[in-house]
């Protein structure tokens, strides 16, 4: 069977690529880099029910 003289270097440059962008998407999308979901956090970030009024604009 004949192969390309550069199978084995490409195929090896492209599984260590492969590996590079997963390590890197587990860098930064990893479960340590997901936010902690509390009823108290989303209260607190999402409904913001204790926010003061926004300067400058009447209450509806």
């Amino acid at each position: 069977m004949l192969q390309h003289p550069l199978a084995r270097e490409v195929a090896l440059v492209v599984a260590v690529k492969t590996l590079l962008v997963l390590a890197a998407g587990l860098l930064l999308f990893g479960p340590g880099q997901r936010p902690r979901l509390t009823p108290g956090s989303v209260e607190d970030r999402v409904l913001v029910t204790a926010a003061p009024p926004l300067s400058g604009r009447p209450d509806p």
